[in-house]
């Protein structure tokens, strides 16, 4: 996922600490598997997308942006944006809607 990346990228080399980079990014991963076990933690986003939601990522200023995807006869949680908390999400999240 590029977001990922790109917040990965941001701790160790912009703030030139891989040891903060790995912390984001396993913080970041564990917000996601929570999601997936229970993907009615996240806030509903209703009206950006239908099937959207949001869960804050703990300890870091990010929020992951999750939809349940149904491929065949089971779930799966499906990550389309991770975003920092400061950033125009309405702008970042436009091209969902």
């Amino acid at each position: 996922m590029d977001d990922l990346w790109q917040i990965a990228r941001y701790y160790a080399v912009g703030k030139r600490s891989p040891a903060a980079a790995e912390r984001v990014v396993m913080a970041i991963r564990d917000t996601c598997g929570r999601a997936g076990a229970d993907p009615g933690i996240g806030r509903p986003r209703k009206a950006i997308e239908p099937d959207l939601r949001s869960k804050p990522v703990r300890r870091y200023p990010y929020t992951i942006f999750y939809r349940l995807a149904r491929p065949g006869a089971g779930f799966r949680v499906e990550v389309l944006r991770i975003l920092h908390q400061r950033s125009d999400m309405e702008a970042a999240l436009a091209e969902l809607g």
